[in-house]
């Protein structure tokens, strides 16, 4: 029986951690409606269901729910294409 083996990050990973790594845009292409801030910086919701998206994020930013914002946009950012980072 062969046995898995996971290699987890040490450093705690921030939205800040990943900025250089993934998608931005310059404000030719933004569409306002999609976009909320959060620690200083603007996101835009891009994916298919971005509706769905932003009514989540003011939701989450309104009811404070910090935790579940960082994850959001972590996960998001690492995983899929449905947040970009706004310049």
């Amino acid at each position: 029986m062969s046995q898995l083996t996971f290699n987890f990050p040490t450093e705690d990973i921030t939205p800040e951690s990943i900025l250089d790594e993934k998608m931005s845009c310059s404000s030719h292409d933004i569409e306002e409606k999609y976009i909320f801030q959060y620690k200083g910086i603007r996101y835009e919701c891009i994916g298919e269901n971005r509706d769905f998206d932003i009514i989540q994020f003011n939701f989450a930013i309104e009811d404070k729910q910090w935790t579940t914002i960082r994850n959001r946009i972590v996960n998001q950012l690492k995983w899929g294409p449905n947040i970009r980072i706004v310049k």
